[in-house]
């Protein structure tokens, strides 16, 4: 397991070998098969979570992904810090998201290929 996937600001997972980071899967997601995808060719939309950080620590083995369908809800997003949790995108940028994002940017920031390109002021 990457050293950089260990801990966050200092905590370190309860378990060795787990995580809090994790991804979204299903279609339109980053990780939506077996196949792997191409950046940018395969993202279309542009900015894209590729990476997104949980309270909850997995191990770093196990298939603990985040799913992700267009109608079915989303997982609650939590950080470390107060209302705030971390992201990773496709493009390698980073930021931190207030847990009061809509779910309309949310969602529009997790598809890759769904013809809503996330407004990445996340202003909403």
């Amino acid at each position: 397991m990457p050293t950089t996937y260990e801990a966050f600001d200092g905590r370190a997972a309860p378990e060795p070998h787990s995580t809090f980071f994790r991804v979204f899967v299903g279609k339109s997601a980053a990780f939506e098969g077996r196949k792997g995808l191409r950046y940018p060719d395969d993202f279309p939309d542009g900015t894209t979570i590729l990476i997104v950080q949980t309270t909850e620590a997995v191990p770093w083995t196990k298939p603990a992904e985040l799913e992700y369908a267009p109608r079915v809800a989303l997982p609650r997003l939590d950080g470390f810090l107060p209302n705030t949790f971390q992201l990773a995108f496709a493009d390698g940028s980073t930021m931190s998201m207030r847990n009061t994002v809509s779910e309309k940017t949310l969602r529009a920031a997790i598809s890759r290929n769904g013809n809503d390109h996330a407004d990445i002021r996340w202003s909403d």
